[in-house]
């Protein structure tokens, strides 16, 4: 469904909808039933009753699992800005339309917010995070180039926020794509687990934009393949939640093939010498670090993405019984396996040969759990000898 196609939605409601009345939704709390274009089992979007939890104000689409930020500015309280103002119209059977678009990408982007911390639970990541979770949304923010970012969102760490630039492409609005979502919150998990440790004991930039240059070429190493990883398995993240191997391709077609974690080949790259050389070639210069930080984490870490759901999907079909149960179990392999990512680094941060490579991680993921014989069998040419005994 296209950005277009999903507000026609909204209009279709109007006429379909009887007996309706503008409620006072400051006052409308607890279970909030609302229609919004929502996934079917297949992956396809389609007008749905979607009930939402712990609404606390539905005005607001404030509960227990999203607090909204409209048009927001970081300071060190956190995000700041006004709370939005969600308008709908209410059925004689007690269902909530939205009546624009804000209104709507609030409800969807609640009810994802909800049913990923439904995976939190299973995976074990729940507690590790503040709920309700912040989100920013139509966030000014300023893009390489000096433009203003479109089509985008990002996860920023030191508000602990999902920020959400404006839409003006005619493609699936991110804040209505599962997968975007679900990669988004999951760096969150990876931002508590892995950055937070490492940047406290200075084994990575919290950031590649500072003043000068970076005189430990190991610390920049070390950035950027922490970021290579936290992509490569956002993206991993984004497709246990949606189901779908293609979802960065649903919004900016112009990525598919890039993003998509379809296995062309079974290749997983050779991430530490990549990286080196990408660090040599940049010069790590001021004004060419974040960029490029940007630029080149997403291809080593589509190779890990692409081979982690080739090991553990094996011939099943991503959105089966079968497959779903893989992707729920690799969710909680992940969450297992991020703990002993940050210490294999401590342990090695004084070395002067410290190398770290994706056959490295995918050999914490291996070893997380118990591999079934197939999985094995999966993994073993991307393993060293010890693992394959």
């Amino acid at each position: 469904m296209t950005r277009a196609g999903v507000f026609l939605a909204i209009l279709l409601t109007f006429f379909a909808v009887s007996c309706t009345q503008q409620p006072r939704t400051a006052k409308v709390s607890g279970e909030v039933t609302v229609r919004v274009p929502w996934p079917d089992n297949n992956g396809e979007l389609h007008l749905q009753n979607v009930t939402l939890s712990g609404i606390d104000n539905l005005a607001e689409m404030h509960g227990d699992y999203a607090r909204f930020v409209y048009s927001p500015k970081t300071s060190p309280d956190g995000l700041q800005g006004e709370s939005p103002h969600a308008r709908f119209l209410q059925t004689k059977d007690d269902v909530y339309v939205p009546l624009d678009q804000t209104s709507q990408q609030l409800a969807i982007l609640y009810a994802h917010l909800q049913k990923l911390a439904e995976l939190d639970r299973q995976s074990g990541s729940y507690d590790l995070l503040s709920w309700p979770r912040v989100v920013g949304i139509s966030v000014n923010m300023a893009s390489p180039n000096g433009k203003p970012w479109r089509n985008n969102s990002f996860y920023d760490g030191d508000t602990d926020a999902i920020l959400v630039v404006p839409n003006d492409n005619d493609q699936l609005p991110l804040s209505a794509n599962p997968g975007v979502l679900a990669h988004e919150h999951f760096h969150s998990i990876f931002h508590r687990l892995v950055i937070v440790p490492m940047t406290k004991e200075n084994l990575i930039n919290r950031t590649l934009s500072g003043s000068g240059e970076v005189e430990d070429l190991h610390q920049a190493q070390r950035t950027v393949f922490i970021k290579s990883v936290n992509e490569g398995l956002a993206d991993v993240w984004g497709w246990i939640y949606s189901g779908d191997p293609d979802f960065v391709g649903s919004s900016l077609p112009d990525f598919k093939s890039a993003r998509s974690l379809r296995v062309s080949s079974g290749v997983l790259t050779n991430s530490w010498s990549f990286l080196s050389e990408v660090t040599t070639r940049l010069g790590w210069i001021k004004e060419q670090r974040e960029q490029g930080l940007t630029e080149y984490a997403y291809i080593p870490g589509n190779s890990l993405s692409r081979t982690l759901r080739q090991i553990f999907l094996g011939d099943y079909r991503d959105r089966s019984v079968e497959g779903l149960s893989v992707r729920n179990r690799l969710a909680k392999r992940i969450l297992k396996a991020l703990p002993a990512l940050t210490t294999s680094f401590q342990d090695q941060k004084s070395s002067d040969d410290l190398k770290m490579d994706f056959k490295g991680v995918l050999r914490l993921l291996t070893k997380a759990e118990t591999l079934t014989p197939e999985e094995k069998s999966a993994a073993s040419p991307w393993l060293g000898s010890e693992d394959k005994k």
